[in-house]
């Protein structure tokens, strides 16, 4: 069998982890306020379960939290103590995050399609971060 009719075999027969992610944030402005919290979920197209990740950032350096957002918070003590215990270094934090999805079973790719049950964008961790070149999926 070609080379090529092999590959095609496999990526017929191998199937797709997805990984679902939702991120907490101290407000929504980029490089100004801070993703506090991301949590990820792997499942496959029958939406089994294949693990959770959950990690808690470090503050931007100089960033400042939203006021309002803050207040919200303030109303969530139990999830904001959960969202902000124990903090790791964003660089860190994103390479525990990229061996967590290499490790997952299948092919790991980001679901299509995102929500904000919010206005604003923040979908990116920490757009000015020293991990730029770090790509948990691979080459973008």
């Amino acid at each position: 069998m070609s080379s090529r009719r092999l590959l095609g075999a496999y990526a017929r027969n191998a199937w797709t982890t997805y990984v679902v992610t939702d991120i907490e944030v101290d407000g929504l402005n980029l490089g100004v306020n801070s993703m506090i919290s991301f949590a990820s979920v792997a499942v496959d197209e029958d939406l089994a379960d294949h693990g959770h990740f959950t990690i808690n950032l470090k503050p931007l350096e100089g960033g400042q939290a939203d006021p309002d957002t803050m207040q919200w918070w303030r109303a969530q003590p139990e999830a904001w103590a959960e969202a902000t215990s124990n903090p790791r270094a964003t660089d860190k934090a994103v390479t525990t995050f990229a061996d967590w999805v290499r490790s997952l079973p299948g092919r790991a790719r980001p679901a299509r399609g995102r929500s904000w049950p919010m206005s604003g964008r923040y979908d990116q961790v920490h757009d000015a971060s020293p991990v730029d070149s770090v790509h948990p999926f691979g080459d973008p």
